[in-house]
């Protein structure tokens, strides 16, 4: 688990300014902060390294010698860095992002708590995760739109649309790049580098088949499965598929805590005694967490008991309809044939390795 986060900026002048550190009694000597923007400025690229100091590993992200800022976690005995690579980049950029009126500084606490949840997220909580940053969103609508994107002009874009500072380019598609969401590639005439969409996100509610199948199990009466049923059947006689609900039902369980509470229910049918023997065992903001989810119908109440009326459905699939983008791209003479032609062999790839 880590032990402390930093923020930093090189000065010419007075060498390390440490402008946040968490927690503020976090305890680490010049020398070795030295010796970490030195590994930065040999290297001379913006990224992430990775530092042995005595039994403890540094894992630090350093954004170039334009800005010359670094972000670092420190990490406990034996744990790996190269996982905390993905929150390490959001860290950065959320703080890039932040940069004035020093507005990071009321947010270092819950970024730090981010790291720390970071390694135990699974897959679907990296998609929820990355469709819940308004950036990556906005990124990924527009590959959808589009198929391929030169990096320049999307830089561009985001420049303009997001004025307040979106951070770091590279910061802002690491995630796209490490859940194969698209390919990067330079290619000959081409005068920037192109974005490839090679995976793209669906999500939708579905019914809680498993608990609907398993009723039985749970020592519950006829009367209570008969209510339940009912009120699955009222909800999705009524639900509609929209855009808006699932941003509702993503930032709901982009908070752990929340999600934790969910994936349990996806399995049981607990009772409020239940919950009261978790608040006890630490488990943190359970009563907000249970309002969240009752509030947008994700579960309901059954006398005693709260139980899944909605499952939620996030999954990445090859977008087969890019292939209609590509032929009006060759028809209308929008793209050239060579990145067509090489669009066409990635999509072939990416769809082979999904069978």
């Amino acid at each position: 688990m880590p032990v402390g986060l930093i923020f930093m900026k090189w000065n010419e002048v007075t060498g390390n300014d440490i402008l946040a550190k968490y927690p503020e009694d976090l305890d680490i000597s010049n020398r070795t902060l030295l010796q970490l923007f030195h590994t930065h400025e040999y290297t001379g690229e913006r990224g992430m390294i990775s530092l042995m100091v005595g039994t403890s590993h540094i894992a630090s992200y350093y954004t170039g010698n334009e800005s010359n800022y670094c972000i670092a976690i420190l990490l406990g005995l034996g744990e790996d860095p190269d996982e905390y690579e993905g929150a390490l980049a959001d860290v950065a950029q959320i703080f890039l992002q932040n940069l004035e009126d020093e507005d990071y500084i009321e947010i270092v606490p819950n970024l730090f708590q981010y790291l720390i949840d970071y390694p135990q997220f699974n897959k679907e909580q990296q998609l929820i995760y990355l469709y819940n940053n308004e950036i990556k969103r906005w990124i990924l609508n527009h590959l959808r739109e589009e198929g391929v994107l030169s990096k320049s002009q999307l830089e561009i874009w985001l420049r303009q649309t997001f004025p307040n500072g979106f951070g770091d380019i590279d910061l802002t598609l690491f995630e796209f790049v490490q859940n194969d969401f698209i390919q990067m590639h330079s290619i000959k005439n081409e005068r920037s580098v192109l974005l490839f969409l090679i995976n793209d996100l669906i999500m939708f509610r579905i019914p809680p088949f498993n608990i609907l199948n398993n009723f039985n199990n749970f020592g519950l009466s006829k009367d209570l499965e008969a209510i339940f049923k009912e009120k699955i059947k009222l909800f999705f006689e009524t639900y509609k598929h929209s855009e808006e609900d699932n941003l509702k039902i993503i930032n709901i369980l982009s908070n752990p805590r929340v999600y934790v509470i969910f994936d349990m229910l996806r399995n049981s049918i607990l009772n409020k005694s239940d919950f009261e023997k978790l608040k006890n065992k630490g488990l943190k903001e359970l009563d907000n967490a249970i309002k969240l989810l009752l509030d947008a119908q994700i579960i309901t109440s059954l006398n005693d008991y709260y139980v899944l009326t909605s499952d939620f459905y996030i999954e990445s699939f090859v977008p087969q309809y890019i292939l209609n983008i590509l032929k009006e791209n060759y028809e209308n003479k929008t793209k050239s044939e060579r990145v067509l032609i090489k669009y066409l062999n990635i999509l072939e790839e990416t769809y082979k390795e999904s069978l």
